[in-house]
C-alpha cells in the first residue's frame, strides 16, 4: 500500500489470485479506519484499491474503490468528487443487491452532501439508510447516521433536533462500546450545547473527548475538538488558551496533509489575532489562505476571508488595499446569493468612505446595507448602520437628516437594550447640538453617553468590532472637557480635567481588554453567590456577542430565527447582570464601587491635591479640536 503507482500495478499482477473481492474489503475497512487517524494513509488505501479494481474488474471490487475513492476526496476536500464516487458505489452495491452496504456508503455521502449544502436531501438519504440498518439490528451503521444527522442539523441551527440524534448516537455506541464514534458524539453533542450558551457543559464535554482522542491517537478528531475548544475560550475572553488551541489544531491539520481543514483552521487563528487587534499577523494569515479556498472552489470561505482581510486592511490604514478585497468579497457574496454577506461587506465599505472624510458616499453606501439587512442580521451590525448613516449626514452637515436618523437608531437601540449603538448615537446627537451653539442640550448628551460609557465598566472585547472605527466611544470625555473649558460663566478647569482623567482611565482599561482583574474579598456567602453569577453572565454575554458578530462565518452562517433568539439571549443577561448590580450595590457599596465603578481607580483631584501638598503644582495639557489647553 505504501508503493508507488507501478509497483502496485506490478505487485497485482504477480499475485492475480490475491486481487479479489477479500482483499477489496480489507483496504475498504483500512481506509475507513485510517480517515479519522491518518488520512494521507487512507488516501494511499482507496489508491490501492482502485488499481485493484482496475486490474480484476470484479463488480463487487469496482464497487468497494469507488467508495475509498470518495473518501479520499473528502480527506483532500473535493466534495463533488467525492459525492460522484461514493454515488457510484452506491449504485453499484446495489445491482449486486447488497443493500446494507449501500446504506453504508450514506454515511460517507451524507458528509459531502452537507459540505454542499444540499441539506434536505441529505436528511431524507440518512433517514432511509438508518431505516435499512435498524431493520438488520446494525446499531453502530445507525449511530453513525444519526452523528451525521445531528451535524446537518447543527449546521442549519436547529440545535434541539441536533441534540436529539446526538444523543441517541453517544447511546448506540455507549451500548457497543464504540469509542471512536463515542467521542465524535461527544464532540457534536459539545457543539450545540454552546450555541444553546450550556457553556461549562460543553467545555467539560470538549475535554473530556479531547483526552480519549489523545489516548487512541485520533489525529483529526483531536485538530477537530481543539479547534471548536479554541473558538469556545475566544469567545469566553481566554485568549491565551484560545490560540493555543487553534494554533495546535492549525498544525495537526498541516502534518496530516488535509489542505482544506488548514485552511479553515489557519482562517479561525486569523480571526482570533483580527478580533485581538493582532492586525499584521491577521493580514498574513488572510493573504496566505485567501488562493487556497479559491484553489479548492470554497467560495464562502474565500469570501469570508476576503472580507476579514478588508477590515483588517481598515485597520491598518491600507485603504485602496481593504477597496480591493471588499469588493471582490461582495461579489462572491452576490454570487453565492447571500444578502447577509453582502450587506455586512457594505458595512465596511460604508467605514471605509467614512474615514476617509466622504460622509455622503459613506451614507449612500450604508443605506444600500441596511436595505440588504431586511433579509435578517445580527441586530449590533443592524444598528450601527442606522447610527451611521445618521453620522454621515451629520457630519456631511444635514442636521435635520441627522438628527431624524439619530434619534430614529437610538429609539430602537434603547428598545432593544443595545447600550453600545445607543451611546453612539448619544455622542452623535450631542456634537449635533454643540454644532449648533447648544451647550445645554450638547452636554446633557454627552452625559448620557458617559453614563452607558461607565456602565459597560467590564469589557466584553467581542461585544464590538473593537477596531479605530469606535474609537468615539471616548469622544463625549473630550466633548465634555471642552465644554467645561469654553464655558464663560465660571472657571470649570477642575471639572474637564476629572473627565480627561476618566477617558484615560477607560482606555487603559479597554487597552487591556478586561485582563486587569481586581482581586474581590467578598464579605459573605450572599456576595460570593452573586460574583459567581456575575461572572457566568459576563462569560455567556461575551460569548452571545462574539456568535452575533460572527454570525455569517463559514458553519455559523444564522438563520434570523436563531440570530432572534441570540439576540432575546443577550437582553435577558443584560437585565440579570444589571439587577446583580443593583443588588451588590444595595448589599455592599464598597465590593459595588470595586466592581462596577471602574476595573481601575478613579480619579480623585482632592486626594491628588493632598499628595500634591502646598509646594507642588501639577501641569496638564490636553490637546482638544487642534488646540492645545493647559490644566493647573
Amino acid at each position: 500500500m505504501t508503493s508507488d503507482s507501478n509497483t502496485r500495478v506490478v505487485l497485482v499482477q504477480q499475485h492475480p489470485t490475491l486481487a479479489d473481492g477479500v482483499l477489496a474489503a480489507l483496504l475498504k475497512d483500512l481506509c475507513l479506519e485510517a480517515w479519522h487517524s491518518d488520512p494521507p494513509r487512507a488516501v494511499a488505501a482507496a489508491a490501492a484499491l482502485v488499481t485493484l479494481a482496475e486490474h480484476s474488474g470484479l463488480p463487487d471490487v469496482l464497487a468497494l474503490a469507488g467508495w475509498g475513492w470518495g473518501i479520499a476526496a473528502l480527506v483532500e476536500g473535493r466534495m463533488d468528487d467525492a459525492l460522484r464516487h461514493l454515488d457510484d458505489a452506491a449504485t453499484r452495491f446495489l445491482h449486486l443487491e447488497q443493500p446494507h452496504a449501500a446504506a453504508s456508503v450514506q454515511v460517507s455521502r451524507l458528509i459531502a452532501l452537507a459540505m454542499l449544502g444540499r441539506y434536505d436531501e441529505a436528511v431524507t438519504t440518512g433517514l432511509q439508510a438508518r431505516d435499512v440498518f435498524l431493520a438488520q439490528g446494525d446499531n453502530l451503521a445507525a449511530g453513525k447516521i444519526e452523528l451525521n444527522l445531528g451535524n446537518i442539523y447543527d449546521r442549519r441551527d436547529r440545535y434541539a433536533e441536533a441534540e436529539q440524534f446526538y444523543r441517541t448516537a453517544r447511546q448506540r455506541f455507549l451500548m457497543i462500546d464504540d469509542q471512536l464514534h463515542l467521542i465524535q458524539s461527544d464532540n457534536g453533542l459539545a457543539n450545540v450545547l454552546s450555541q444553546q450558551q450550556q457553556l461549562h457543559t460543553a467545555a467539560d464535554l470538549y475535554s473530556g473527548a479531547l483526552a480519549r482522542a489523545e489516548a487512541l491517537g485520533l489525529e483529526v478528531i483531536q485538530a477537530q475538538i481543539e479547534g471548536n475548544l479554541g473558538n469556545l475560550a475566544l469567545d469566553q475572553g481566554r485568549y491565551q488558551q484560545a490560540l493555543d488551541y487553534l494554533e495546535r489544531s492549525r498544525r495537526r491539520y498541516a502534518a496530516l496533509g488535509m489542505p482544506h481543514e488548514t485552511a479553515l483552521a489557519e482562517r479561525e487563528l486569523a480571526d482570533a489575532y483580527l478580533e485581538l487587534n493582532l492586525i499584521p499577523e491577521a493580514i498574513t494569515i488572510y493573504e496566505r489562505i485567501e488562493p487556497t479556498f479559491e484553489a479548492l472552489e470554497m467560495p464562502f470561505e474565500q469570501a469570508w476571508t476576503l472580507a476579514h482581510h478588508g477590515r483588517a486592511s481598515l485597520l491598518h490604514g491600507k485603504y485602496d488595499s481593504a477597496r480591493a478585497l471588499l469588493s471582490r468579497a461582495r461579489a462572491l457574496f452576490v454570487a453565492e446569493d447571500n444578502p447577509v454577506g453582502e450587506a455586512m461587506v457594505m458595512v465596511l465599505e460604508a467605514w471605509r468612505r467614512y474615514a476617509l472624510g466622504a460622509a455622503e458616499e459613506a451614507a449612500t453606501t450604508a443605506a444600500a446595507a441596511e436595505a440588504l439587512f431586511a433579509a435578517g442580521g445580527p441586530l449590533l451590525w443592524v444598528l450601527s448602520v442606522r447610527w451611521l448613516r445618521g453620522e454621515a449626514a451629520r457630519r456631511a452637515g444635514d442636521r435635520m437628516q441627522a438628527r431624524h436618523l439619530l434619534l430614529a437608531a437610538l429609539a430602537t437601540a434603547e428598545a432593544q437594550a443595545v447600550p453600545q449603538v445607543a451611546q453612539r448615537c448619544h455622542t452623535s446627537l450631542g456634537l449635533l447640538a454643540a454644532a449648533e451653539g447648544d451647550h445645554t442640550t450638547a452636554a446633557a448628551a454627552f452625559q448620557q453617553a458617559i453614563e452607558l460609557i461607565e456602565a459597560l465598566r467590564a469589557p466584553l472585547p467581542a461585544e464590538e468590532f473593537r477596531t479605530a472605527f469606535f474609537a468615539d466611544k471616548l469622544t463625549p470625555y473630550a466633548e465634555m472637557a471642552r465644554l467645561c473649558l469654553d464655558d464663560p460663566t465660571t472657571d470649570r478647569t477642575a471639572e474637564a480635567l476629572l473627565y480627561v482623567e476618566r477617558a484615560r482611565s477607560r482606555a487603559l482599561t479597554d487597552l487591556l481588554g478586561g485582563m486587569l482583574k481586581p482581586v474581590l474579598h467578598p464579605r459573605d456567602s450572599f456576595e460570593v453567590a452573586l460574583l459567581e453569577q456575575l461572572d457566568e453572565l459576563r462569560e455567556e454575554l461575551n460569548w452571545l456577542y462574539s456568535q452575533i458578530n460572527r454570525a455569517f462565518a463559514g458553519d455559523m452562517l444564522r438563520t434570523t430565527e436563531a440570530l432572534e433568539q441570540m439576540q432575546a439571549a443577550v437582553r435577558e443577561r443584560e437585565t440579570r447582570t444589571l439587577e446583580i448590580s443593583r443588588q451588590l450595590r444595595q448589599h455592599s457599596s464598597t465590593i459595588a464601587e470595586r466592581v462596577f465603578d471602574a476595573e481601575m481607580e478613579l480619579f480623585d483631584l482632592p486626594r491628588l491635591q493632598d499628595d500634591l501638598g502646598d509646594d507642588t503644582a501639577l501641569l496638564a495639557y490636553v490637546v482638544l479640536m487642534m488646540n492645545c489647553w493647559l490644566l493647573w
